[in-house]
Formats: C-alpha cells, sequence, structure tokens
C-alpha cells in the first residue's frame, strides 16, 4: 500500500502542481493590490491581462490536479510516519486543488467585475417609493409581540419618543449601506452596530444580518427588559442591551456604526444627543440619522454627509465623498476574507482579500 501511495507519479504530480502554485501566486498577488484600489483608479487592461495569464494555466493546473493518486485519507497504521506525512500532504493538495479548480471561473467574474464595474446605489431611491403591504404587517406584528410595554412616565417626561420602529424596508437600505461603507475602510468583518433609543431590540435583530456585533441602548427600563427577554428567547450572544442615557452615555467610541431614529421629542435634547455622538464617535465611524421613512435628516448635522441620512464622523467631506464613490462599487454579498473561505483559498486568497464581490454570487 506504502508503494502505492507514494508512487513517483503522485509525488511528481505533487511537485509541480506546487510550483504551478507559486507561479499563480506571483501573478494573483499584484492583481490583487489593483483590486483593492478603487474603481476610478485600477488598471482595467492590467486586470485583463492578469486573468488571462491566470486562466491559461487552468489546463495544466486541472491535469496536475487529476494524476495525484491518493483521493482517500491515508492509513497511518499502514505507513512508516514519514511516509504517512508525505502521503497526508499529497491527500490535502488534493482537496484543495480540486475545491481551487471548482472557483475558477466565480473567480474569474469576479476579477473581470472589477475590470469593468457598474456602480450600485447605496440607496434604491425607487424602491423606497413602492409599498409592500404584507412585508409592513409583518414587520408590525414582529415589532409589536417582541415588545408589548407602554412607554414609561419617566421617559415620557424626559421628552422620548415611544418604541417607534423605523420600516423595514428603509432601515436595511440604511444597514446595508453603512454595511458597504465599512467594507471600503475595510472594518466590515467584526462590525459593531449600535441603535441609539433601541426600543424592544427589533431593529438590532435586523441589523445583524449585517454586523456581528449589535447593540442596543435604552433610557426606558420596560423597553430594556423587553430587549433583554428578546435576545434572550433568540439566544444570540452578540446582541445586547445597554441601560443609559444617550446624552451621557460614553462609549459611542467604541462602535463602527451608530443609528437613531429621531429618539427625541424636544429639539434641544436631540442636537445635543447629536452633537454628543459626533463628538465622541471614533474617525470614520458610520451615522445612520434618518428621521422619518423617506430618511430626511436634520441640516444641523455637523458631519461629512454621504448620501441621505447617512454621514462619517471625524472626516473631511472630500474623503466621505471618495468613500461613497467607492462603497458604489462594493457589493454586500463580499467575502470580507479568505478566512471565510471553508478550504485553503491558496493563490485566491489574495484575490477573495481584496475583492469588492463575492465569488460565490458572481
Amino acid at each position: 500500500m506504502s508503494t502505492f501511495l507514494l508512487s513517483r507519479a503522485s509525488t511528481k504530480a505533487k511537485d509541480n502542481l506546487l510550483d504551478l502554485e507559486t507561479k499563480l501566486m506571483s501573478i494573483t498577488a499584484p492583481l490583487a493590490e489593483e483590486l483593492a484600489k478603487p474603481a476610478f483608479r485600477r488598471d482595467a487592461d492590467m486586470i485583463r491581462s492578469s486573468w488571462e495569464a491566470i486562466d491559461g494555466e487552468y489546463r495544466k493546473y486541472n491535469s496536475l490536479a487529476k494524476r495525484i493518486s491518493i483521493t482517500e485519507p491515508p492509513d497511518r497504521k499502514a505507513l512508516k510516519p514519514r511516509d504517512y506525512r508525505e502521503a497526508q500532504k499529497i491527500y490535502e493538495l488534493y482537496h484543495s486543488s480540486r475545491k481551487r479548480i471548482r472557483d475558477w471561473n466565480s473567480v474569474g467574474q469576479m476579477v473581470m467585475a472589477h475590470a469593468d464595474p457598474s456602480p450600485t446605489p447605496l440607496i434604491d431611491w425607487d424602491l423606497l417609493d413602492t409599498h409592500d403591504e404584507l412585508l409592513g404587517m409583518i414587520d408590525m406584528a414582529f415589532h409589536t409581540v417582541i415588545n408589548l410595554n407602554r412607554q414609561n412616565p419617566e421617559a415620557r417626561a424626559y421628552e422620548c419618543f415611544p418604541d417607534i420602529p423605523m420600516p423595514a424596508r428603509p432601515f436595511d437600505q440604511l444597514v446595508s449601506a453603512a454595511y458597504r461603507l465599512l467594507l471600503v475602510q475595510g472594518r466590515a468583518k467584526d462590525g459593531r452596530f449600535l441603535d441609539v433609543g433601541c426600543g424592544g431590540g427589533s431593529r438590532c435583530f435586523l441589523a445583524n444580518r449585517h454586523f456581528r456585533h449589535c447593540v442596543g441602548l435604552e433610557y426606558d427600563k420596560g423597553y430594556v427588559r423587553a430587549a433583554e427577554n428578546f435576545f434572550d428567547i433568540v439566544q444570540h450572544t452578540q446582541m445586547k442591551v445597554i441601560h443609559a442615557d444617550g446624552i451621557t452615555f460614553e462609549h459611542y467610541d467604541d462602535y463602527d456604526v451608530i443609528y437613531f431614529y429621531r429618539p427625541m421629542k424636544d429639539t434641544n435634547l436631540l442636537g445635543q444627543l447629536e452633537q454628543k455622538i459626533i463628538n465622541d464617535a471614533r474617525p470614520g465611524t458610520i451615522i445612520l440619522a434618518p428621521y422619518n421613512v423617506v430618511l430626511d435628516y436634520r441640516k444641523q448635522i455637523d458631519a461629512a454627509r454621504v448620501e441621505g441620512p447617512i454621514f462619517i464622523a471625524g472626516i473631511s467631506q472630500e474623503e466621505a465623498d471618495e468613500i461613497g464613490r467607492a462603497a458604489q462599487y462594493t457589493d454586500t454579498r463580499t467575502v470580507a476574507s479568505a478566512d471565510d473561505v471553508r478550504y485553503d483559498a491558496g493563490f485566491w486568497g489574495p484575490l477573495i482579500d481584496a475583492s469588492s464581490y463575492d465569488i460565490s454570487s458572481t
């Protein structure tokens, strides 16, 4: 069995395949640097020619992978330790190479999308004008079941609004846009989302589709208990609620995206809340500040505006314009890291890390 597993053909095919992977890595690495640039700064000809060079090696790579004869896990007991280690390397290379071959066309489509990208608006304003009665009914029922509490008198006296959720469709437009902006900034993988005035936590739950950590900040103790109960029911350890006053809260700099849907009635208090968030947020933090369903915002907000009620704290308007422009060429389905791929990505790794498109969705 040892002689069969470690045949000269398998060993030679392994060595040749590893040499070819080294060659492919020498092409994909500089190509990845080009893909990582904003769409309007990429060299489209370089992208196309680099992919042609990669694609030209497909038949050879596929042929070498097929020559590896170890397609089943080697038997440790039947082999000497040194032979077993070599056989295991060949076996692992066989399987990783087959998966890279499987993704060859998807990676190619992704690469070419970078050569000639089509921008997608951060907000689909036409979609916001459409009404989905069923979605609205489901969303309202979902929100109501989560939080059956009446507003606390103390919160009402403090000029807080009751728990009124932003409708799901415009809310999802905003959080999707924020996610794309974080992708451009390279901060999406462990994105932290804060809902100021979260009520029963329904929007934190929806935001979790894009952000790993979702936190609600709430002044009303009854709403806090409702959110805690809801998060416990769904058993999601990355969602939590904090009982605090947003105007005196001291940890806005812990978050990448901060959302508030006009949580206070009093204009002066609202202005204090806005300024507190903008002053304390880290530079680059995405601020989502819609004040009605059609995504209006207060003109007094002192931050660089990207589009509609989407702002970025602590940077210039010029920088915000560039980030917003780049985000239009960034897909919400992006594979943020080669670590997210369920196999050793090898020479595809740099391309996946640099990509603005999901290789499984192109």
